[in-house]
């Protein structure tokens, strides 16, 4: 790949853009005649002053891409091209998904205690319409649009089922099998040819000459208040010194004060997702505590039960890689948001995204439309219920087998999905997609990162 500045410049202004254009080429150097490769592109200082911000690719599907950065702040910076997979690494796991459309393997075990018979059988949750009823048992549930087959067992009935667990073992027979991929295919995700860094020389220099353009104005205009409806921008924001400004609305920074105690106070709120949304919960809870310290005696919540402010967390349901011992007592996040009682003082944040990476997109859009629907209702009914969607994030890979079953491009496609699913309604969708090119990849972000992005969390909630 070659990577040149479209508009060069001596010295460029805060709040220009950059422009950079991309070539791919083949094994032996010649330029591609197609597109889909995965990349991304940041801005970034080196320390001591940590400064990053991530651009925005166009594919125009010959092998050309064009990376954009709106500039936020002056200094000197360097560029950064990652290939973190080639076009044919794509076609590869678009294959995959196609073929494969649960890749992870879950099993549950029905037991008949009168008989004492007990058997596991393998199950699925991709809208599969050719299934024959007569071999399956069928759980689907029609409020959360979600499908559930399990192989029927024989001689027990499937009301029997009990616990569900994923067989790590089976997935990694699978990887190991050459089904997925074949041992020349599985070259393209080795350690030397993903995440592959461009070389370039291209620095460049930033100053601002009295400009507006500042964290709440962008190109001159004031930016939204954070919250639903946000309008397209150029940048979702960038880091200075483990701090993210964002450029998509008005965030400000909170920190374990009183006057963030207030907003909180009396509020209820319902965590849904996986243990990227555990995260939220528990910085919650430790938010809390924090503040807890700081407020006279007479106001204090009591110890290990908050009084005034209520964190709830459910963990999705399947598909997932959590074991259950009770399978029938598992909730969809759509039954608990059916029963509740919405109102100003109810948040609810959405983290769902890691675990449908290794099923088909069908499987995830049937589930992101079952909320839509279940927010509506409540919204018809409770229309200041604040309601936020985290969407996914860069994630590290250990090994083959993440690379085929929870790739980043599959988290990239989930983050779209959702956004296309749930960009019309009165939910704040917080993309953190950009902040994490820039934090390193990881599946669960250090605490600094979720602190950025509760400050995203609290400028929706506590604004006035």
């Amino acid at each position: 790949m070659s990577v040149s500045v479209v508009n060069p410049q001596t010295v460029y202004q805060v709040g220009e853009t950059l422009s950079l254009k991309i070539v791919a080429r083949d094994a032996n150097g010649r330029p591609k005649s197609h597109g889909e490769d995965f990349l991304l592109t940041k801005l970034h200082t080196e320390s001591p002053t940590e400064a990053c911000t991530s651009g925005k690719i166009t594919d125009h599907g010959d092998g050309t891409y064009v990376a954009t950065f709106l500039l936020p702040l002056s200094g000197s910076f360097s560029v950064s091209v990652i290939l973190i997979h080639p076009s044919e690494a794509i076609q590869l796991l678009k294959r995959i998904h196609d073929i494969y459309s649960d890749r992870r393997n879950t099993w549950c075990q029905f037991y008949d205690r009168k008989a004492k018979i007990k058997e596991w059988t393998r199950c699925i949750f991709y809208p599969n319409y050719k299934v024959d009823p007569e071999e399956v048992c069928d759980f689907s549930k029609p409020a959360p649009n979600a499908t559930w087959y399990c192989g029927k067992p024989k001689g027990i009935a499937c009301e029997t089922i009990m616990k569900c667990k994923n067989n790590k073992t089976a997935d990694h027979a699978l990887v190991d099998s050459g089904k997925l991929v074949s041992p020349d295919e599985a070259q393209l995700f080795n350690i030397s040819r993903v995440n592959k860094e461009i070389p370039n020389n291209i620095r460049i220099t930033i100053k601002n000459k009295g400009s507006q353009y500042g964290p709440r104005k962008l190109e001159g205009l004031p930016l939204p208040t954070c919250g639903p409806h946000l309008p397209k921008t150029k940048s979702e924001g960038y880091w200075y010194n483990k701090t993210w400004t964002s450029l998509r609305c008005q965030a400000s920074h909170f920190s374990s004060s009183p006057s963030t105690y207030r907003c909180m106070e009396n509020k209820t709120f319902y965590v849904f997702g996986d243990s990227t949304a555990r995260q939220y919960r528990d910085y919650l809870n430790k938010l809390v505590d924090k503040m807890n310290v700081q407020l006279p005696n007479d106001v204090k919540e009591t110890e290990d039960i908050h009084d005034s402010i209520k964190v709830n967390f459910t963990l999705h349901n399947y598909p997932r890689t959590h074991p259950t011992r009770n399978a029938m007592s598992e909730k969809y996040a759509v039954d608990i948001i059916d029963g509740l009682v919405g109102g100003p003082d109810v948040v609810i944040i959405f983290g769902i995204w890691a675990h449908y990476a290794a099923v088909h997109i069908e499987t995830f859009r049937a589930r992101v439309y079952g909320i839509r629907n279940a927010v509506e209702r409540l919204h018809a009914k409770y229309p200041e219920t604040k309601v936020i969607w985290r969407t996914s994030n860069m994630r590290e890979h250990e090994s083959l087998l993440y690379y085929l079953f929870y790739n980043n491009w599959y988290a990239y496609q989930i983050m779209l999905e959702a956004k296309r699913i749930l960009g019309g309604l009165n939910i704040y969708v917080m993309d953190v997609w950009e902040m994490s090119v820039c934090t390193g990849y990881e599946l669960h972000p250090v605490p600094n990162v979720i602190k950025n992005h509760f400050d995203l969390v609290f400028s929706y909630i506590c604004r006035e």
